[in-house]
């Protein structure tokens, strides 16, 4: 069920997917609410259609039309990230909240939790684990040097101040066996099953778009 959060300016969001949605409300019906914000993605910021129907859904797209509306600059130099789990897709949601760990067996990259259970709220992480679910792929990222979450907790978009840090970002994440994901070319080189890259990044250097696909985070080349 849907519940509606008031963020600045009067702007209220609605979202479902990967961890309860988030309107943006006033007079309209939720279906308007919702075709607006795909909408306007589309036409004022050059989202293809797939990719705005899953920004909306999951509250993406709410937080950066906010940040549009109130007139947030960024460059090149200093872009904005953001992350598209498949909402189709368990194994993504499950990688969003917790990384490789947990993951069916069976599935590449697949890890058993340190100690075999989650760590709960306030115990120490074990030794290999670097965040707790859940948004644990968030919470990391935005744990990270020069990097600032704006989804007000959702853990999908991010400020990244210069392309230095984002390049370390993905260095950083590969580094951990929480979320390192094997890409074609290290399983070719090694011998061993390639990971489906089960989360897709993207940045943007203005609000205007077009957003651009970063494949360097999904995993090792």
């Amino acid at each position: 069920m849907s519940t509606a959060v008031l963020h600045g300016n009067g702007h209220r969001c609605l979202s479902d997917g990967v961890h309860g949605r988030r309107k943006s409300v006033d007079d309209k019906s939720e279906d308007g609410l919702r075709s607006d914000v795909r909408s306007r993605l589309v036409k004022e910021m050059q989202f293809p259609e797939d990719l705005a129907e899953v920004c909306e859904r999951i509250g993406t797209g709410c937080h950066l039309l906010r940040l549009l509306d109130e007139g947030f600059t960024m460059s090149e130099r200093d872009p904005l990230l953001f992350l598209v789990p498949d909402l189709h897709n368990e194994e993504s949601l499950h990688y969003f909240n917790n990384g490789n760990f947990g993951l069916p067996p069976g599935s590449p990259g697949s890890l058993p939790w340190p100690g075999g259970v989650p760590p709960a709220a306030h115990d120490p992480l074990p030794a290999g684990v670097v965040q707790r679910p859940p948004f644990a792929l968030g919470r990391f990222i935005s744990s990270q040097p020069g990097v600032q979450d704006l989804s007000h907790g959702s853990m999908l978009l991010f400020y990244v101040e210069n392309l230095e840090f984002l390049f370390w970002l993905s260095s950083r994440i590969q580094d951990q066996r929480q979320f390192r994901r094997i890409g074609p070319q290290v399983a070719a080189d090694f011998g061993v099953a390639a990971h489906e890259p089960l989360i897709r990044a993207y940045t943007l250097d203005r609000l205007r778009g077009p957003s651009m696909l970063y494949p360097n985070f999904a995993h090792t080349a």
